[in-house]
């Protein structure tokens, strides 16, 4: 499908089904499917390796409601959920609420990816074939939309280690349109963890209270803190392109250690 963007994010998952062969997600946010701008996220199973298929699969994964643009921003490499099998996490700037834009951050667990459908890939397009929902219809809460209305809440998401949970990872979204400091579209980095039972009817799932915020300069506007997002070892490397740390909006990053 044209103009659906697909290759705006891209993320390695490791060996997901202990083939010997990685995987890979790619985000197509502005893919339609049936829905505008609903956006689509494919899971390519690797292949060619020693024990591996000869070729590719393709999980094909998307929420099924307009203007979500899934696939914005992607993570994966730890496990949100406490299972003990890495997750995918999607994030989606574009979801339209009671006519506010909110923004979305999915946990798609490996154990559902995992049991997904798997249709052979070709050199050549994508396969055109019905999606898998984004994350299960029941059973957990997996999605979460932003606090607050047009913050690009979920422009970037990554993983970093929980440091309540020790062994498990917690969600880290970037809002660089927030005013989360004070100032305006200064930018912000909202923490969430999975919890047991975060909304009271008896179901795990994203606890919709950030646990820890990082909030943009607080005496510019304009930085938007947040707008890229990556973990390095133990270290989170925030991008704020806007910055004004040494000289008006040359932009700057900065790092947080866990």
């Amino acid at each position: 499908e044209a103009t659906t963007y697909l290759g705006d994010s891209v993320v390695g998952l490791g060996d997901l089904d202990g083939d010997g062969c990685d995987e890979a997600a790619v985000g197509a946010p502005l893919e339609d499917q049936g829905f505008s701008n609903q956006g689509v996220v494919r899971v390519i199973w690797g292949a060619g390796g020693p024990g591996c298929p000869a070729n590719y699969r393709v999980t094909t994964l998307a929420p099924g409601l307009t203007s979500m643009q899934a696939g914005e921003s992607l993570a994966a490499g730890g496990d949100v959920d406490g299972d003990g099998i890495p997750d995918l996490v999607v994030g989606g700037d574009g979801t339209i609420e009671d006519g506010d834009n909110l923004g979305t951050v999915w946990v798609v667990s490996g154990s559902y990816l995992l049991a997904s459908a798997k249709v052979t890939a070709n050199p050549g397009p994508m396969p055109v074939v019905a999606a898998t929902p984004l994350t299960p219809i029941s059973g957990g809460h997996y999605g979460l939309n932003g606090p607050s209305p047009t913050i690009d809440f979920a422009e970037a998401v990554t993983l970093v280690p929980d440091p309540g949970s020790p062994g498990t990872h917690s969600i880290a979204v970037g809002a660089p349109d927030s005013d989360i400091g004070g100032a305006f579209h200064a930018g912000g980095v909202l923490m969430y963890r999975w919890t047991d039972d975060p909304l009271g009817t008896g179901f795990p799932g994203i606890d919709p209270v950030p646990y820890a915020l990082v909030s943009g300069e607080t005496n510019i506007p304009n930085g938007r803190l947040g707008e890229t997002l990556f973990l390095s070892g133990d270290e989170l490397l925030v991008g704020a392109p806007w910055s004004s740390q040494a000289a008006m909006q040359a932009g700057g990053v900065y790092v947080f250690g866990f």
